[in-house]
């Protein structure tokens, strides 16, 4: 028979006739049914996905039968080997015992893989993996951006900004191959259709090293913020037709008072009490001087609002702060060292401002409540919030627009947002790892870096006071420079008797401030 009829006889279940002996060895009682012909069998047991063990029975040109009790599959040859073989008697023998994956049953029966066996076991002990979980595992190799790591049952990808709190260049700082280590993992991939499409047979896990290890302890430093002043105001949802007056006289009402007490109160004409009295009786609110239900909740509503306006929880909003610190209670700012009256003004997020004062009822930060609202106040706020009758808003407090107020800030925070953008001018500092929260707004002085031959300046250069560090860009268009008034600067860093070294080859003896500027950072 010829190679094309030997594979559909195969794929179809029409076999050459058995031999005698064939015949003989099927009909033992001790041998496996599992070299019955490849045909289909309607059967509910396996499904995509399984694992089996079993054995190969029959091995072609192009193709293998592999067999496992009353379960009979073909692997083709794309999925016998990780890589390319020209055959399958490469990797395969008549009876050796092999793993294989079910991947898919049409009516000629089922087809299987080899090569998907490691993805398979990976994704079986993924399964029953949890993110915050802790493994170990060893150092396996080297990549441009992590390591691999691995566990035993599959492996897992450490990106380099999880090897360490700080910042590194290569793996090599901090680990090394055949180390073992403890590791948290932070997410775990299972890609879908991993049966079809071999590109997505990639399971693992995402670890992390330094979640395993202490963080380093961030100094707090005073920094100066542009803040903004709020209050939390509460006003009653009135009808349009109601006035000033007209919600005077309804809360008289409901204070028991009468028609002619409240004319000789407020000593308004009769006509305009009756003009007074249709208002409330088109909006349901009272009838023949009586207050309705609708007119008691309402001045109910009034009153809660004035109690809660008569007392206001106030506050300062740090835009460009630490989100942790972003909101000052009001006492707090009163006892803090008074800004420098010739600095300009320090940094703000504007368009976060925008944001925060539009903030009503339920859309209040949560962050506010907790920093700002006392105890006693909040569950008053929180029936506020929830109240059909009431809109809760933020306003404005002051006359002032904003108020510089220094925040207790990390100063990793800080050194994370200079080192995206600028490189340090001499010692460097501390540099976080990637992947941390960072500052991106900072009032910096603008000045230039100064050959003591000549003065010829060399090169721009950034001072930031609150570090009392010297930066310069690593691309001009990465950061956003505003330029503020202000003619007066504190004490700039000597560069030491040597100077120091620029980027250019020249080499900076001392700083001229040129001028106060906000700079943004990407």
């Amino acid at each position: 028979m010829s190679l094309w009829n030997n594979l559909l006889s195969l794929l179809f279940g029409e076999e050459e006739q058995p031999t005698k002996q064939a015949k003989q060895e099927r009909s033992r009682p001790d041998r496996p049914r599992s070299n019955r012909p490849y045909r289909s069998t309607a059967r509910s047991g396996p499904n995509p996905g399984d694992l089996v063990s079993g054995r190969v029975e029959y091995v072609g040109d192009k193709f293998a039968k592999v067999a496992s009790n009353n379960l009979t599959a073909v692997v083709f040859l794309d999925e016998m080997a990780d890589h390319f073989i020209n055959s399958p008697s490469e990797v395969l023998q008549d009876g050796q015992e092999v793993d294989f994956v079910l991947i898919k049953h049409d009516p000629k029966g089922w087809k299987a893989s080899i090569s998907a066996v490691t993805e398979a076991k990976a994704r079986t002990a993924l399964s029953s993996l949890n993110e915050g979980d802790r493994l170990k595992g060893e150092i396996v190799a080297f990549k441009d951006r992590g390591v691999i790591l691995d566990s035993g049952a599959f492996r897992i990808w450490l990106p380099i900004s999880e090897l360490d709190w700080g910042w590194i260049d290569h793996p090599s700082e901090v680990v090394a191959l055949g180390d073992e280590v403890e590791v948290e993992i932070i997410r775990v991939e299972l890609p879908e259709d991993w049966l079809t499409d071999k590109r997505k047979r990639r399971a693992g896990a995402i670890g992390s090293l330094r979640a395993c290890l202490p963080q380093p302890e961030s100094p707090q430093i005073p920094i100066a913020f542009s803040s903004l002043p709020f209050k939390v105001w509460a006003i009653a949802k009135t009808p349009r037709s109601c006035d000033p007056v007209v919600l005077y006289i309804l809360e008289d009402l409901v204070a028991g008072r009468s028609r002619d007490d409240i004319q000789s109160t407020t000593g308004l004409p009769s006509s305009t009490l009756d003009q007074v009295h249709g208002v409330l009786v088109e909006e349901d609110l009272v009838k023949r001087w009586r207050p309705r239900k609708k007119g008691k909740r309402l001045v109910e509503a009034i009153v809660h609002a004035r109690e809660l306006n008569a007392d206001p929880i106030c506050g300062l909003f740090a835009s460009a702060a630490h989100p942790s610190s972003q909101f000052i209670q009001s006492e707090d700012q009163r006892e803090q060292d008074e800004y420098p009256r010739d600095w300009p003004r320090p940094p703000r997020n504007r368009p976060a401002e925008d944001i925060f004062v539009r903030a009503t009822d339920e859309a209040l930060p949560e962050t506010l409540i907790e920093r700002i609202v006392t105890e006693d106040k909040r569950s008053i706020l929180a029936s506020l919030q929830e109240d059909d009758r009431l809109r809760v808003f933020l306003r404005r407090d002051g006359s002032r627009p904003w108020k510089p107020t220094y925040v207790d800030t990390p100063e990793h925070w800080l050194l994370a947002g200079l080192w995206s953008s600028f490189e340090p001018l001499g010692e460097k500092p501390f540099r976080p790892a990637n992947g941390n929260s960072r500052c991106r707004d900072f009032l910096m002085i603008r000045c230039h870096a100064v050959a003591r031959k000549n003065g010829k300046p060399l090169e721009t250069l950034f001072f930031e006071p609150y570090t009392d560090t010297v930066w310069w860009s690593k691309d001009d268009e990465r950061i956003r420079v505003l330029e503020l008034r202000g003619s007066s600067f504190p004490c700039l860093p000597s560069l030491g008797k040597n100077g120091i070294p620029l980027a250019s080859g020249e080499v900076a003896k001392h700083l001229l401030p040129a001028s106060w500027c906000i700079v943004g950072v990407s």
